[in-house]
């Protein structure tokens, strides 16, 4: 059946792509963060205010339309109807508000595709998400019911005297859109290809049309190898320009998600094409850039291509994207494999013996051109290098004030002052991220180094109590909740931590506890315990380790004793 459907779009793609329909409205009322929009969305809603929520969804479906963009505001906008529904009783709630919109303005398409999304979400609900072995009778009734209704929404198809027709062009791509996700759940090809074809003549650069139709070509769905390798090539190739091929890396992607580790044996996608494509994707500046440089170092190590996952790696710079590469052990292996692993490692010993000099020349040697040189942007930052530092484009402004910067921000210019020994402006920038991050134990934990270092007693204990008493879920924060209160050994701790992003925050805060308890030693074997831990055996947390190099060397104004 899918292979009648793939060729059905094949013929359909010599139709498309050709530009977009409609005239852009204005939709600078809207919320940028799309966060921010879901939830203005639903206020308005709530508030039954249909004529802002019809303006609203015009602007947004007239577009104009960025190919690249897997996720437009528009579908943030029609998402925001399937939030918060935690019960039944929410659904139906739901439901019946969608149900008036609908009432309201029935010659609208607006209120009919929301319902049908709805009703698609509800559907799945029912059905839940495992192998279809697994759904209950009822399981499948109620997911049949539901999409079957949810159909008739997205076409309009309850009331003879609608205008909507299936023939009948819609001016909305996410209709299209849903209406492939349906076609797939009642395996009907010739709607598939049908919604496919309108949808892409029409909005041809409104990338969740493409992205559904590779979700309908996968295996799991009917779908046979290289089928969706075939229809990323023919849609690229007729999309042309600049981001061809990055729109079919996009494709690869949605992909790669599903399939992981089989992808590279049957899905037929063209490797090389793929890494061309996340290099358009990761230029620096762009959205997700660190995501894709790390997912392209991945398809470059899963091809056996060692050297070029060497290079790809150190351009990819010190953040680590550890979902780029599926799972923890494939970043490892292809570190060790192809040598970066062990330049990482003479660096960070270099900067931690204090050898600053050579320690820069060698990040810079990293990857060409200085500015865009994202290892020796953190070494300036975490070594207080104010100079070197503000070379870098969209480096924060150390005198930046407070209110003005983002959580961000905040955490980068405290790293930033700790380094460079202005403890009054590293103490302000640490309290203003606690105050905008108070569930997250960073903050607290740099305000108890601010207060060990100022040597204020009574501001000790605060920092202290203020750690000692954090309720938290996370275990590694609680492992440093545990030894703040004396209730497990700092050895123990450290040694059942978890290997995540919660372990640098919790072992921040024990090492400023055996600090303030005069625990000089023990405080300097806690930090490295978590460089030796970091620096010979995984490179995600390679940054960390050279974080508590410049902690280690802020020990000095105390009069501890040198290493």
């Amino acid at each position: 059946m899918r292979v009648a459907f793939s060729a059905s779009v094949a013929l359909g793609l010599s139709l498309i792509l050709t530009g977009i329909s409609g005239e852009a409205l204005s939709a600078q009322s809207l919320e940028a963060d799309p966060v921010k929009l879901r939830r203005q969305v639903l206020e308005k809603f709530e508030a039954k205010d249909y004529e802002w929520l019809e303006s609203s969804a015009e602007a947004l479906q007239a577009g104009p339309f960025d190919p690249l963009e897997t996720f437009p505001r528009l579908e943030h906008f029609y998402s925001a109807f399937t939030e918060n529904l935690n019960d039944d009783a929410a659904c139906l709630r739901r439901l019946s508000q969608l149900q008036d919109w609908q009432r309201a303005k029935p010659e609208s398409v607006a209120p009919r595709t929301a319902l049908g999304k709805f009703y698609t979400h509800y559907a799945w609900e029912a059905r839940g998400s495992g192998w279809a072995s697994t759904v209950t009778e009822e399981g499948w009734r109620l997911f049949r019911e539901r999409i079957a209704l949810a159909k008739d929404a997205l076409y309009g198809k309850e009331d003879p005297a609608r205008i909507m027709r299936r023939s009948e062009p819609v001016k909305d791509p996410a209709n299209y859109a849903a209406r492939i996700v349906v076609a797939m759940a009642e395996s009907d090809d010739e709607a598939m290809s049908a919604a496919f074809r309108e949808g892409a003549t029409l909005y041809p650069a409104y990338y969740p049309i493409y992205e559904r139709v590779q979700r309908c070509l996968l295996p799991r769905w009917g779908g046979k190898p290289g089928q969706g390798a075939r229809f990323a090539a023919e849609s690229a190739d007729k999309l042309g320009g600049p981001n061809a091929d990055a729109f079919y890396a996009l494709q690869a992607e949605d992909v790669l998600k599903a399939e992981e580790e089989d992808f590279f044996e049957q899905s037929g996608f063209d490797l090389d094409r793929m890494l061309r494509g996340y290099d358009q994707l990761a230029a620096p500046g762009a959205n997700r850039a660190g995501y894709y440089a790390h997912r392209a170092a991945f398809v470059a190590a899963a091809s056996g291509k060692m050297d070029e996952t060497r290079r790809r790696l150190l351009a990819a710079g010190p953040a680590i994207y550890s979902s780029a590469w599926l799972n923890p052990a494939n970043l490892q292996k292809a570190q060790r494999e192809s040598g970066a692993l062990g330049e990482f490692q003479k660096l960070a010993e270099m900067e931690a013996r204090g050898q600053l000099p050579e320690a820069q020349a060698g990040w810079l040697a990293l990857t060409p051109g200085r500015t865009e040189n994202a290892w020796l942007k953190s070494f300036a930052k975490r070594n207080g290098l104010a100079e070197l530092y503000a070379a870098f484009p969209g480096a924060t402004n150390p005198a930046k004030p407070v209110a003005e910067c983002s959580p961000d921000q905040l955490y980068e210019l405290t790293e930033y002052h700790f380094a460079a020994g202005n403890l009054a402006q590293f103490r302000e920038y640490a309290e203003a991220f606690d105050r905008q991050r108070p569930w997250n134990l960073t903050g607290k934990g740099l305000l108890y180094w601010a207060a060990v270092i100022k040597g204020d007693a009574a501001e000790k204990e605060r920092a202290r109590q203020a750690i000692a008493k954090f309720e938290t879920k996370r275990k590694n924060y609680q492992i440093a909740v545990d030894y703040l209160n004396g209730k497990t050994p700092w050895k123990e701790g450290i040694a059942a931590m978890k290997e995540d992003g919660y372990r640098v925050q919790a072992i921040l805060a024990m090492a400023a506890h055996a600090l303030a308890q005069e625990k000089l030693e023990e405080s300097r074997q806690i930090l490295e315990a978590v460089n030796r831990r970091s620096l010979f055996s995984d490179l995600s947390a390679m940054s960390d380790s050279l974080q508590f190099g410049a902690l280690y060397r802020g020990f000095n104004p105390l009069a501890l004793p040198a290493k």
